[in-house]
């Protein structure tokens, strides 16, 4: 092994993160000298930070002292791997989705155990009169088109706690009680989609297909129009190119043939 000595930056997190690199890049547990060396640090800090990193599960202690990446750090890491490939799998779709309709296209992701999800990916409309979001800001799962596609697919105890702990929407409008979701909930489960008007923004109106892999639902594909360029006819047309999309992704990400009946069997909500 041969590691060259790494700057660090001041700062505890500076210097944590300089340990979790010079980790992750030996193929070996490292004793706290060869840490201590590569990064040109006291001893007695590299070991302050890492008793706080093993506390996190971040890096493991083996019997003879040595450090090595731990459990929790793995898990993160191939969380956020995950999600980038997933990312690059929609980003075509999302393209053909405004080639095909020519309207601002998005791709949302659901971010596990927040009650929230992000804008990953999103295509603009060539119309003069169009829509456009800021991608990777939290957003909660009560409000949007997107949002309410992929909390109506998730279990029932998980989509009580995102209604406990929601907000008013950007443009007023306050959290449904449990039995009206409830029941908006179940008509999204059963026609696929779920639609919304003005939740962000007056006049908007959004429709999205929720996306699943193996396990269950991790996001959406989204249209979002001004309300009036939407009327039925065209609203079926965007329907049915979000449903094609969504269906292709899935399937991609291993999801059953039919994608809504695994959202459906994961709970019963009266």
């Amino acid at each position: 092994m041969n590691i060259s000595m790494i700057s660090v930056s001041d700062g505890v997190l500076a210097r944590g993160a300089a340990i979790m690199r010079v980790l992750c890049e030996s193929e070996v547990a490292m004793p706290i000298s060869a840490i201590s060396r590569a990064l040109g640090m006291a001893p007695s800090s590299v070991h302050r930070l890492l008793d706080q990193l093993v506390t996190v599960r971040w890096v493991e202690r083996t019997t003879n002292h040595q450090y090595r990446i731990g459990f929790e750090f793995y898990r993160l890491g191939s969380l956020a791997a995950s999600r980038v490939k997933l990312v690059e799998l929609a980003r075509p779709l999302v393209q053909q989705l405004v080639s095909r309709c020519d309207e601002t296209a998005l791709f949302s992701v659901r971010i596990p155990n927040t009650g929230q999800m992000i804008f990953a990916e999103q295509v603009v409309s060539s119309q003069p009169l169009r829509y456009s979001f800021h991608l990777h800001e939290p957003r909660s799962l009560m409000w949007g088109a997107a949002a309410r596609a992929i909390l109506a697919s998730m279990p029932e105890p998980e989509q009580r706690d995102v209604l406990a702990r929601a907000p008013v929407s950007p443009t007023g409008r306050k959290v449904p009680a449990w039995a009206t979701w409830a029941r908006e909930a179940r008509e999204i489960r059963q026609q696929g989609y779920a639609s919304s008007r003005g939740h962000y923004t007056d006049w908007a109106f959004g429709i999205a297909v929720p996306v699943f892999d193996v396990i269950g639902v991790v996001g959406a594909l989204t249209f979002v129009a001004p309300e009036m360029r939407v009327p039925p006819v065209r609203e079926r047309t965007l329907i049915s190119a979000l449903q094609d999309a969504a269906l292709h992704l899935s399937r991609s990400l291993g999801a059953p043939v039919d994608a809504n009946a695994l959202s459906r069997s994961q709970h019963h909500v009266a």
